[in-house]
C-alpha cells in the first residue's frame, strides 16, 4: 500500500504547488499564532487562490484553539478538512459545515487518554508527539508503542506525525502500519520554508519503495 501523505506548515505558494505536484495527497497549514508557520485567515486564502490546487488535493487547516473563536475566520478561505490539535477541541458538529470535514491530532501521554481521544468524530487521526505544555511541532518523535495501538484500535484512518523523515518511512510500516504520514520539519531548510530537493527527495523514496 502506497501511504498518504500530508505535507505540513506550509507558507509559501511555491512550495504548495511543488509539494502537490512531488505526490502530497494533503497539504496542512497552521493556524496558531505563536507558531512560525502561523497563517492568518487573509493570507491563507491568497495562497490558497494563488495555489489553484485540484480538488484531489486535500487542505487541512491546523487548528489549536480549545474553543471554536477565531474558526469561523478561516472557513472560506478554501479548506477542505480543519485537524483539530487541542486536547479539548470544539465538537465539529458545532462550528463546521457539513462541506469541511473534521481531522484530529491525537497526543496523548499514554493508553487511556488515547482511548478517549479516539472517540472523536473524526474523519482521520494524525498521532502526534506529546510533549507536555507544546502543542506540537517540535519534530519530536512520537511513541511508536502508542501510535501502534491507535492504529489497531482506531476504525478511521491514522497517519504518524512528529519528526517524520525518509529514513523513518519503512520501519514505521513495519512496526506501526499506520495508513500514511504527516511530514514537517524534516523537509524545511526553516520553519514554514520547505526545502524541494528534500521534498523531490522524500517523494523519490515513496514511489521508490511503494
Amino acid at each position: 500500500m502506497v501511504p498518504y501523505i500530508k505535507i505540513c506548515g506550509l507558507t509559501r505558494v511555491a512550495d504548495i504547488l511543488f509539494a502537490a505536484e512531488s505526490g502530497a495527497d494533503a497539504l496542512g497549514f497552521i493556524a496558531h499564532p505563536p507558531s512560525r508557520r502561523h497563517l492568518s485567515p487573509a493570507k491563507l486564502e491568497t495562497l490558497l487562490k494563488e495555489a489553484k490546487l485540484p480538488s484531489s488535493k486535500t487542505k487541512v487547516l491546523v487548528f489549536t484553539g480549545a474553543d471554536a473563536s477565531g474558526l469561523s475566520d478561516y472557513l472560506n478561505t478554501g479548506i477542505d478538512a480543519v485537524q483539530f490539535h487541542s486536547t479539548s477541541p470544539p465538537s465539529p458538529e458545532d462550528c463546521l459545515p457539513p462541506s469541511i470535514r473534521a481531522w484530529r491530532a491525537l497526543r496523548c501521554p499514554d493508553e487511556k487518554s488515547l482511548l478517549s481521544q479516539l472517540a472523536f468524530p473524526a474523519e482521520i487521526f494524525v498521532f502526534d508527539t506529546y510533549t507536555d505544555g507544546m502543542i506540537g511541532g517540535t519534530g519530536r518523535k512520537s511513541d511508536w508503542d502508542l501510535a501502534s495501538l491507535a492504529v489497531k484500535s482506531s476504525r478511521k484512518p491514522v497517519l504518524l506525525a512528529g519528526g517524520i523523515a525518509e529514513s523513518d518511512i519503512i520501519p514505521a510500516m513495519r512496526s506501526v502500519s499506520p495508513y500514511g504520514f504527516d511530514v514537517n520539519s524534516s523537509l524545511e531548510d526553516s520553519p514554514g520554508i520547505k526545502n524541494q530537493d528534500k521534498i523531490k527527495s522524500f517523494f523519490d523514496f515513496i514511489r521508490r519503495e511503494f
